[in-house]
Formats: C-alpha cells, structure tokens, sequence
C-alpha cells in the first residue's frame, strides 16, 4: 500500500491518535517558523498549531475527528484536505492504525505522527539570510513563504548562474555563428553538470537529490525530467536534512535490501529512523 492509498484509509476514521516526535515543553506550543513561512493556508497552519496543542507533554492525544474539526475550526472535508497537505509538506505523517480500548470495547484508529524537523527548521532559518543575499529584490516573491516546487527548479539554475555568465556591451554586435553556438549550448543538457549544480547549492536537500540520483543511476534526459525528479524526492530529501552523507550512504545497502528494485529516500528514512 503506498503513501496515498494509505492516506486514503486512514480518511475513513471517525477517531484519531496523534504522536508528537518533537521535544516541547508543557503548557505552550512551539510552532516551527519553517512551518510558518511555508505554502500552508491559514487553516492549514491553524490546524498544524492544534494538533501540537493537543498533543501536549504526552506526545500523543486521542480525540474525534468532531473534535478535531472544532478545534481547527473548519469542516469535515477541509479536515481530509488539510491532513492530507501536512503529509505532503512532511510536516506529520500517516503511521500505523492502532487498536486502542475505549468505552465502548476496542477500535482501530487512524494515527497520525508529527514529524521533528528541527533540525531542518534551524538550518533553513540560519541561511535564510544568505539566501536573501543571493537573490535580487525583484526574485524574492515566494521565498518568504516558502520555495514552491514549480518554482524550486528555476531559483536552482538561476542561483547558480549567477555570477558565472560573462556580461558584454549590449552595443557589441554578435555573430551568426557565436549566436548558434550559443543558442545550441542552451538547448544541450548534461546531468552531470547538474547533478554539479545540485551538489553545489546551499539547500542541503537538493545536495542529497543529488546523492539519490547519482546513487540509484536515474536516467534523466531533460530539465523537465530533473526537475520532476526533485519535486517527487523533495519532500524526503527535507527530512532526511539531519544526516550526514555518511550515514545516508551507509543505510543504502540495508534500502536495497527492504526494496530491491524500487529503493527510494523514502526508503532510507524508514532505515535511518526505525
């Protein structure tokens, strides 16, 4: 069964466990900017900031989908929606369905975990300024809340282009032939160069992208391709932020073993965080 139809299932529950993998404190709830300044809508946001509230010094909270809706404020529809776009972003994730006893008898609910991205929120946080830096005034829309994966890949050849192309007089006149050349070199894609590119951007799960594609040996003939390959592992790659290349490269054998043939990041993550 995969992420989606997993998701799915768990949609049908009327009741759920929630289990908070972060250390917070009691009676106050620590809201990660990473989360803030994300593509969430306020709602999305708002139920986030809920289910850390409920889940209290615990790390886990049981409770209805009714008074989950109450809580967040928004409909049971908007509930599925919201759950569903807080996996997609890695910020929780759909576990096991559990057996637990209530009053009336034993029932299985949907579980939910909440993911620990601390880690990733300070190192995201602690270069945001340098990525301001890099960037000119006019490219920052999207940025300060969050780099959408539509838009992730253009930032990336933009970013690493800049200070890499040779500027001329706009009076100097080019030839026919060096317009050729140039315009051929444009149209040519070369994976290794950015596979290059990957590695030497500052977003580290972009460098681990990198280290996934060069490692599984994905065969990739255009920026199309590429780019839809970082929006697919772009998600795990976040998660995996914390570890070093080191261990991620050490847990690869132990993923092809559990997934011979369709080894993910996904993969190494269940390795590394079992």
């Amino acid at each position: 069964m995969d992420d989606k139809e997993f998701e799915k299932e768990l949609e049908e529950y009327s009741n759920f466990l929630i289990k908070d993998g972060a250390d917070d404190k009691k009676y106050f709830t620590i809201i990660p900017n990473y989360v803030l300044e994300s593509e969430l809508t306020p709602s999305e946001t708002y139920l986030y900031l809920q289910i850390k509230k409920v889940t209290e010094e615990k790390g886990e909270c049981y409770l209805s989908r009714k008074s989950l809706c109450e809580k967040a404020k928004i409909s049971n529809g908007s509930l599925s929606r919201s759950l569903r776009r807080l996996c997609d972003n890695g910020f929780i994730s759909p576990n096991i369905k559990k057996q637990i006893k209530t009053k009336g008898g034993l029932q299985y609910v949907g579980t939910y975990f909440i993911n620990d991205i601390w880690a990733l929120n300070n190192f995201e946080m602690s270069k945001q300024k340098r990525v301001y830096k890099r960037v000119p005034p006019s490219d920052l829309e999207g940025i300060q809340s969050g780099i959408s994966n539509k838009n992730l890949y253009s930032l990336l050849d933009k970013s690493n282009k800049e200070g890499n192309e040779t500027s001329s007089s706009p009076n100097t006149p080019v030839s026919s032939d060096e317009q050729s050349q140039s315009d051929k070199e444009k149209t040519v894609f070369s994976l290794a160069d950015e596979i290059k590119k990957l590695e030497d951007n500052p977003r580290r799960e972009l460098n681990i992208i990198a280290l996934y594609i060069e490692e599984r040996k994905i065969s990739i003939s255009n920026k199309g391709e590429l780019k839809s390959t970082i929006g697919r592992h772009i998600r795990d790659a976040k998660l995996l932020v914390p570890f070093s290349d080191n261990k991620i490269l050490d847990a690869i054998p132990r993923a092809k073993r559990l997934a011979p043939e369709e080894w993910t990041l996904r993969t190494i993550l269940k390795v590394l965080t079992k």
